[in-house]
């Protein structure tokens, strides 16, 4: 059993870095230029999935089955470059074909964790609120530090120290980011039963965040991130799920998030 759960993570691992080195490629002949610009100017460095899925398949089909591994990768792939400019490297990917946008059909389970586009008005928007990401706590008996990637809603705790203990665990560093909830609604029009509509909630962080969406309620906007779930029950995990977009890139048909 022990070897067999070795060779796994070797396989992933394999396949991984196979991964971060195609992206590389891909950055280094088809982006390069671009990149330099976006990250001079402190901007995010927006892909266009066409030229992903034209240059390699795997790559593309990958970033639409496995988004989180992409991105990681590419942040990864961005590492290796020296681009000549300093600061935060990021990646946006927009432009997917037609067949990925999502539609009320599509709201399953078959299509969770995917990435995927999508189409409609901001029905409603909700305040920036400061999420924690991870906190880095101090062990009572030997004060060794361990970091802990706060990704559900009550803060996590160590579970022990290496030294064996496992309580009174002190908070020394709290890293925030900023987030922003946004309710948008899809149409789908049926010849059978007319115009049918679907609330979605979409998830925005970091630089994606811009308090004047609460200006343009009711405007257009074109996203692509991953179609995630979450709990039916407000503060209470339960196996009924609910979806919501968690936003990669985002545009604004028609409106003005300048300040």
């Amino acid at each position: 059993m022990g070897a067999e759960s070795n060779l796994f993570s070797e396989e992933e691992n394999a396949y991984d870095d196979e991964l971060v080195e195609q992206l590389t490629s891909f950055f280094e002949k088809k982006y390069l230029k671009k990149a330099r610009k976006s990250f001079s100017a402190g901007k995010p460095l927006l892909v266009d999935f066409a030229d992903l899925d034209k240059y390699s398949t795997k790559l593309s089909d990958a970033l639409i089955n496995r988004p989180e591994d992409w991105f990681e990768c590419s942040n990864g792939a961005l590492e290796k470059i020296d681009f000549g400019v300093d600061g935060k490297r990021a990646v946006m990917a927009f432009n997917l074909p037609k067949h990925k946008i999502l539609k009320i059909k599509d709201l399953i389970c078959e299509n969770l964790n995917k990435f995927v586009s999508f189409e409609g008005t901001i029905k409603k928007v909700y305040g920036v609120k400061p999420r924690i990401i991870y906190i880095t706590f101090v062990c009572p008996a030997c004060n060794a530090k361990k970091i802990v990637i706060q990704d559900e809603m009550f803060v996590k705790k160590p579970f022990m120290c290496e030294c064996g203990n496992k309580r009174g665990f002190t908070q020394e560093m709290k890293k925030y980011r900023n987030t922003q909830n946004l309710k948008g609604q899809m149409t789908y029009k049926n010849n059978k039963i007319g115009i049918k509509k679907k609330d979605i909630d979409i998830e925005l962080n970091g630089d994606l965040v811009n308090p004047l969406f609460e200006q343009n309620i009711g405007k257009e906007i074109y996203l692509t991130g991953i179609l995630r779930d979450k709990s039916s029950e407000n503060n209470k995990e339960t196996t009924l799920r609910d979806l919501y977009l968690e936003a990669n890139y985002i545009y604004l048909s028609g409106g003005d998030l300048k300040k």
